[in-house]
């Protein structure tokens, strides 16, 4: 009885993470930067100069994080934060990148079979990846990235190795098209008698910088693995749209980016309202003053509340 708190809340996570695969390793599918979250997940299609960009798609490191160091905070619903650290360097001819990853579910209440509380216990998640990138030629690259993640419920634990394999191609006119596979690997050792499964996500994306307006949109495609996942019942387009996600940032000068996405998959996951609903919104800006950057984002759960990202860059 006393380890079904820290199980119920990782099914709670499920829905915001896009329907994965339930399990220990459903952390590695939360939004890891404050972009990613206002960009509604959108952010592995994007070129940017965030380091935590490792995380959604190794391909884009391309010199452009060379040097700078990111932390990331996320006041989760109760209890529950989580966070990230990630630095990027150019070694040679390629971009690599290290980071963190942590989510904590607080001080949990232990209960034998009658109901009885006996004590306290935690239980919390920790990812360590490493990746690089090279430059094929002017137009593509492609990169990589290794995980080692490991998730705890008071004194049973179990660990995980996977790899994210990614690629961008960048056209004429500001258009970039990426693919990524992430959290391809297995369980090393596993939370109960059954073996955790590890949240396979494969994505395509594409984003376009507009010539007249300040302004990137972006689209992406993602679970492209199972494209008949979702609720019984719904309609075709719905079920597409379960697999899409859309964002937008405008460019207000050099100093100010002002962030916007939206998941329809999130919004039928979680909205509770029968008409307007917020569920699935994304928002958020990103302020820069000379080697610093400041990025907020914001994620709607409806009724459920809101999750609010907080992130600090600077160049060293």
């Amino acid at each position: 009885m006393r380890r079904l708190l820290p199980f119920a809340l990782f099914v709670l996570f499920a829905p915001a993470a896009a329907a994965q695969t339930l399990g220990a390793y459903s952390f590695l599918r939360l939004d890891t930067s404050p972009r990613a979250a206002a960009l509604a997940g959108t952010a592995d299609a994007l070129p940017t100069d965030d380091p935590a960009v490792l995380f959604a798609n190794p391909a884009l490191l391309d010199g452009t994080q060379a040097g700078t160091v990111g932390l990331t905070y996320l006041n989760h619903l109760g209890d529950v934060n989580a966070g990230s650290l990630a630095y990027a360097r150019r070694i040679g001819g390629f971009d690599a990148a290290v980071g963190v990853r942590y989510l904590g579910f607080g001080e949990l209440k232990a209960a034998n079979a009658q109901g009885e509380v006996t004590g306290t216990f935690s239980a919390s998640s920790v990812a360590v990846t490493a990746g690089t990138s090279y430059a094929v030629n002017e137009r593509l690259r492609l990169g990589g990235a290794l995980t080692l993640a490991t998730s705890g419920i008071d004194d049973a634990r179990g660990t995980a190795v996977s790899a994210d394999l990614g690629a961008a191609y960048r056209l004429p006119g500001a258009l970039t098209v990426s693919a990524t596979a992430r959290h391809l690997g297995t369980a090393l050792s596993s939370l109960g008698t059954e073996t955790d499964e590890l949240p396979l996500d494969l994505r395509v994306g594409v984003s376009k910088r507009l010539r007249y307006l300040p302004l990137q949109v972006s689209v992406v495609g993602y679970d492209l693995q199972s494209p008949g996942e979702g609720k019984a019942g719904r309609s075709t387009g719905a079920q597409v749209a379960g697999h899409v996600a859309v964002g937008g940032t405008l460019f207000l000068g050099r100093a100010v980016e002002v962030r916007v996405g939206f998941s329809p998959r999130r919004n039928q996951e979680l909205a509770t309202a029968e008409r307007l609903d917020l569920a699935g919104l994304g928002l958020g800006f990103g302020l820069r003053v000379r080697q610093f950057a400041l990025d907020y984002g914001f994620a709607s759960w409806s009724e459920n509340g809101a999750l609010h990202h907080l992130g600090i860059r600077a160049r060293l």
